[in-house]
């Protein structure tokens, strides 16, 4: 319940305020000091595994 409301402050009050107040600078800026990381479950030889454990369960 605590991450729904934390949740639904942003989207209420960070965001629009994020959109009304950066530039297209500052989200390039942004995006460019991000740190690259890849999503785990589809990386890799994971990818292959998540894969195979999704046709799995589709055919049971």
């Amino acid at each position: 319940a605590l991450q729904h409301l934390h949740l639904a402050l942003e989207e209420r009050e960070v965001f629009p305020l994020l959109e009304a107040e950066l530039t297209e600078t500052d989200w390039a800026e942004i995006s460019a000091n991000l740190p690259k990381h890849d999503d785990p479950v589809f990386e890799s030889p994971d990818q292959i595994r998540f894969q195979t454990l999704v046709n799995y369960l589709k055919n049971t």
